[in-house]
């Protein structure tokens, strides 16, 4: 976390209030999607405080009211939630079960189309040199890195959730030369799932999150294929804007001060580039 994100939420409401007075962000009716990745046992009990305190404070909404609300055909008064989960592991769904199906609370899970269909070794790979990008090399893939298999995808459907597709392997797109690969890993990987599942599938995450994961030609190619593109790039989300969704990652090491701070739009100036750069790679109308 660079020295910035660390000396702002020192400043707490008071740096929130200043901000709002000089239009750095503006409080209005908005989402705030949020991202988790994998949940360990061991983190469980923070999660469950999280989620109670986000509840509580800002209330959730299901991904169907989330397509309403961009379309302008649903509001909501104050700032409201949304739950994704990337990456396919199989945490996700214990904590689907364990904690939000209990409070009503509906997500997106953004899937690997060849994880939830590969056997250990090949799940190995796919983990080590795409989700991880080459930084482990698990001979055993330890707990909290197990996937969702096919039918564990299905139960979360069968619950209420929504799927997406991260991409086929969890490649860094920006570095695909061949577009061959890149519409495997991006058009293919949600096709795929389609037929695997039986569902549309209209939302795509592109791994990683940051600007500098991806480019025009696969936000492009994205664009042409789903309705929604869900980034890791901080911001609002407001009723009839384009197909870039800004989604805020979320850690079990926050505490509640930090969620509150970064819902708040707390970091939001921080990734005003970012959020331009993102939006000049759509597609020229």
């Amino acid at each position: 976390m660079s020295f910035i994100k660390k000396v702002l939420p020192l400043f707490g409401q008071p740096y929130l209030s200043f901000a709002k007075k000089i239009n750095f962000f503006k409080t209005r009716n908005d989402v705030r999607v949020l991202i988790f990745h994998s949940i360990p046992k061991s983190q469980e009990n923070i999660f469950e405080t999280q989620i109670n305190f986000l509840q509580k404070k800002y209330g959730f909404i299901t991904p169907n009211e989330f397509e309403n609300f961009l379309k302008g055909e649903s509001v909501f008064s104050g700032t409201k939630l949304l739950l994704t989960f990337d990456d396919g592991f199989l945490s996700n769904k214990t904590i689907a079960e364990k904690i939000l199906n209990p409070r009503a609370i509906k997500a997106i899970f953004f899937v690997l189309s060849r994880l939830i269909l590969a056997d250990l070794e090949d799940a190995k790979k796919i983990i080590n040199q795409g989700v991880n990008a080459g930084t482990t090399n698990f001979e055993t893939l330890p707990e909290e890195y197990l996937p969702m298999r096919l039918e564990d995808v299905q139960a979360l459907i069968k619950q209420g959730h929504t799927i997406g597709s991260h991409t086929a392997s969890h490649l860094r797109l920006s570095s695909i030369n061949s577009s061959e690969t890149l519409e495997q890993e991006i058009i293919n990987s949600g096709d795929q799932l389609e037929k695997l599942l039986g569902i549309s599938i209209r939302h795509f995450a592109y791994p990683f999150g940051s600007i500098e994961s991806v480019n025009a030609k696969a936000i492009q190619m994205a664009e042409k294929r789903y309705e929604y593109i869900h980034s890791g790039i901080r911001g609002s989300n407001c009723p009839n804007s384009n197909k870039l969704i800004w989604r805020d990652g979320i850690s079990s090491q926050y505490s509640l001060r930090d969620l509150k701070f970064i819902i708040e739009g707390g970091y939001d100036f921080v990734y005003l580039r970012a959020r331009k750069k993102l939006r000049a790679m759509l597609c020229p109308l």
